[in-house]
């Protein structure tokens, strides 16, 4: 890897990778006008990056359209960070082929294609979708990350994001990953436009050239210009309802409780759930109330700004949580090791469960307070109280204490607030759709045997059991053990 005061270019901004990020088992150097696929594919510009991978917006010549083309780091690499996406691509094409006329179906990113290239930096997976905008994280953060989305756009997209995750966690998966970064607003329509079209609409790209400061020649594995992103977004205060359309991507990190256990998580701190500090150590699997942590606190951002402010480790963050929710479960309190460093030997906590100092600010403050002052004009009483209920019902220390998705699906919240706010951007948008009735007539999984009313409601989520399916069963199973005669 080559030093980092060794490269130089003329255009730098904080938004985009380095040459130094280029080095064999690095990302792929990518120009404009470069082809992939034999030929097939041409870049016309550059989406985005990431920390495994390269996102460019390149002309399928076969059908003469836009796509999205993900070059991933090369194979050994992203599985020794264990981020493998052969498995993201295996699990989109498994859900997308799955018989349900569940709605958050649709709410997950398609695989148009996928093959392999070979590059001096190695052996990379490619990926093909749609191009879509920028994601609902960078939304926030090109209002400078204080700027609250339209109260009507933010409903849409919370609404969105809790049937995504009933989608996934009733078919058995977890995505591990489930942040604002990773949730993407609506594809793009380009169709109508030519590559010259498009360069006079959003800008031809720039190309910030790459020197060396001993004036080397640059290696053959460093592009000899960084392409800065082009702009298809929306800033969140500028979004309206129409353009609140979703999609899920990024499954890189997912996984299937049922076939292997997890013990760590690649989450960013802000966003992962306290037990993946201490799975570890109490040799308890990670599951899918991991995913419903990180669903309130990017709800949470949705409506209002940084839940927890994003500490620098770790412990920073558990110290963040606790003047938000109070003392951890026992247990995890007496495991980490480091609580010395921000609470006193001796402490006391309030009968409430809370540490008394000056930091704290509780949850129902942030919610009840933050929230609902910055929509004042727009949210009624009602309206916070239910979305409070919400939140506090997915933030709670105990995994198997917090909702699961399908509850959250049918709780007050999504039905009051929610999918009405989701049909009106289905309205807006001109898509005849009718998501009460959609979400009314989602498939569930029939019991196949009396065995599954053991299942515990999380397991029962997971299986696409509902609730009064899940008691039933368990009902059925009392009366077989204990010979009570049929109702």
């Amino acid at each position: 890897m080559v030093d980092v005061d060794d490269y130089t270019f003329h255009w730098e901004t904080e938004d985009e990778e380095r040459p130094q990020h280029y080095f064999p088992g690095s990302y792929h150097p990518v120009e404009i006008g470069d082809q992939f696929s034999n030929g097939r594919y041409t870049i016309v510009h550059k989406l985005g990056h990431g920390g495994y991978s390269t996102v460019w917006l390149a002309r399928d010549e076969k059908y003469g359209q836009f796509v999205a083309l993900k070059i991933m780091v090369p194979e050994q690499q992203s599985q020794s960070e264990a981020h493998n996406y052969g498995i993201e691509i295996e699990f989109l094409r498994e859900l997308h082929q799955t018989p349900t006329n569940h709605p958050g179906k649709l709410m997950l990113m398609s695989c148009l294609d996928s093959f392999s290239h070979d590059g001096p930096n190695g052996g990379h997976l490619c990926f093909v979708s749609l191009p879509h905008r920028i994601s609902i994280g960078q939304s926030r953060h090109e209002s400078h990350g204080t700027g609250t989305f339209k109260i009507q756009a933010a409903r849409a997209m919370a609404a969105q994001m809790i049937i995504m995750l009933s989608f996934l966690h009733s078919n058995g998966v977890v995505h591990g990953d489930f942040t604002p970064n990773n949730v993407l607003l609506a594809p793009l329509d380009l169709s109508h436009l030519s590559t010259e079209n498009l360069y006079h609409k959003y800008g031809e790209p720039i190309k910030a050239m790459t020197e060396r400061r001993d004036g080397k020649p640059i290696p053959a594995g460093v592009p000899p210009y960084i392409v800065p992103e082009i702009w298809f977004g929306d800033r969140s205060t500028e979004l309206e309802l129409q353009n609140a359309k979703l999609t899920l991507t990024d499954f890189g990190e997912a996984w299937k409780p049922a076939l292997r256990s997890r013990y760590q998580l690649n989450t960013p701190d802000n966003y992962r759930a306290p037990e993946a500090n201490f799975a570890e150590k109490e040799n308890v699997p990670i599951g899918f109330p991991s995913d419903i942590w990180s669903l309130g606190v990017g709800i949470f951002e949705i409506f209002g700004n940084h839940l927890f402010e994003g500490s620098p480790d770790p412990d920073g963050m558990l110290e963040d949580m606790i003047n938000t929710l109070g003392k951890p479960p026992q247990r995890w309190w007496d495991l980490w090791e480091a609580k010395d460093e921000f609470f006193r030997r001796d402490v006391e906590w309030d009968e409430d469960g809370t540490y008394p100092c000056r930091e704290n600010i509780l949850l129902e403050e942030r919610v009840c307070g933050w929230i609902g002052d910055a929509h004042r004009d727009e949210m009624t009483n009602e309206e916070i109280e239910d979305l409070y209920s919400l939140i506090k019902g997915v933030l709670c220390w105990e995994p198997d204490d917090r909702l699961t998705a399908d509850e959250l699906l049918r709780g007050d919240w999504m039905k009051r607030w929610g999918l009405p706010a989701l049909q009106a951007m289905y309205e807006a948008r001109g898509e005849s759709r009718n998501i009460m009735s959609e979400i009314d007539s989602i498939d569930r999984i029939e019991l196949a045997t009396a065995e599954k009313g053991g299942l515990s409601r999380w397991q029962a989520a997971a299986s696409g059991v509902t609730m009064p399916e899940f008691a039933t069963a368990w009902w059925m199973k009392v009366r077989g053990l204990f010979g009570f005669p049929r109702a």
